[in-house]
């Protein structure tokens, strides 16, 4: 186990070290790492340390991981909820794990989550589907609603409802009293930060087909660390304000875009990451986007000296020229 930090004074990476990946103490030696998170003191129903399981950033297996969400492997999962289900139950704690739009995850979460007095079953709808783009269509087949489980460490009552931002609220969900959320936009396959197919054969070593000819005419540079994700750093933004995250524990990093979520918030945030490959390259990633957000006016971390000279040094970090089109073209077209 391999734990990578980021906190809201320096967006960075913490001391790495490993340690047996599928013991429970495993998460709490890696966690203790990063003092301002393990060291948490929040206020009932105003700030609270979140901890995160999402079941689509746990494992890639099969031939065609961009058409099929694999199951977890069920050693690492166990040991995942055992973890938050004991070291997340502080009165300022909240849990949140998400199933991945996998009917088997949602059972487990819920026979682990539901049997305390303070858990809630919340659903996101999305507009579309993860793997619309490749999955032919037919009746009831879209994979379009994931369902999640909020557990609170005190009654959910001394938490205040709060007010929902458009892109949530499309069956008219107003504010946090609501237990769904729709009409949420997916990020773009193509949008997800990207590694190149040698190096994620490191991290998932099982051989793959050919991706679809769509996919490579179209975003020729790399995949994504995990075809499946689910949620956009909007996404994320949302749900932490909605439970008043004052700091972030993440067992399922992915490609770190909850870690964005977080450095847009100025929210301390810690990363529990299983593979050293895969702790690499998602240090890169949040580096290259802290000097986004360094040069982003209004950002928590924006600085108006060193955004001049990061500018400078790395416009195409800064400010990336994303192709418009290549989302576009993915979606078009028959599906496989």
């Amino acid at each position: 186990m391999e734990t990578c930090g980021c906190q809201s004074e320096e967006a960075g990476v913490a001391d790495s070290s490993e340690v047996p990946q599928t013991e429970r103490a495993s998460y709490l030696e890696a966690l203790n790492k990063c003092s301002v998170v393990a060291g948490f003191r929040g206020k009932v129903g105003e700030s609270h340390r979140v901890f995160v399981i999402s079941c689509d950033l746990l494992n890639q297996k099969g031939k065609t991981p961009w058409a099929v969400a694999p199951y977890p492997d069920e050693k690492i999962f166990e040991e995942m909820i055992g973890f938050v289900t004991m070291h997340g139950r502080g009165e300022c704690d909240i849990i949140m794990a998400w199933d991945g739009c996998l009917r088997k995850t949602r059972r487990t979460l819920e026979d682990a989550l539901m049997q305390g007095p303070a858990c809630a079953e919340v659903f996101i709808v999305y507009s579309s589907s993860w793997n619309g783009w490749v999955k032919k269509k037919y009746h009831l087949s879209s994979e379009n609603i994931e369902c999640g489980y909020i557990a609170f460490g005190r009654q959910r009552s001394l938490s205040g409802c709060r007010e929902r931002s458009s892109g949530f609220c499309a069956a008219g969900e107003t504010n946090s009293h609501f237990t769904s959320f729709t009409g949420v936009s997916l990020p773009g396959r193509s949008s997800l930060s990207r590694i190149s197919q040698g190096d994620k054969e490191k991290v998932f070593p099982e051989a793959t087909d050919n991706l679809p000819k769509k996919c490579v005419d179209n975003v020729p540079v790399g995949v994504p660390m995990f075809w499946g994700e689910t949620k956009s750093v909007a996404t994320w933004h949302q749900l932490l304000e909605e439970v008043q995250a004052h700091a972030v524990v993440d067992l399922t990093p992915g490609s770190g875009v909850l870690a964005s979520a977080c450095m847009q918030r100025g929210t301390p945030y810690v990363a529990l990451v299983a593979n050293t490959h895969h702790l690499t390259w998602l240090t890169n990633v949040v580096d290259r986007n802290s000097c986004k957000y360094v040069c982003t006016t209004g950002n928590f971390l924006y600085q108006e000296d060193l955004a001049t000279l990061l500018a400078e040094l790395f416009a195409d970090v800064v400010d990336p020229k994303e192709d418009t089109t290549a989302e576009e073209a993915i979606q078009e077209g028959d599906t496989e």
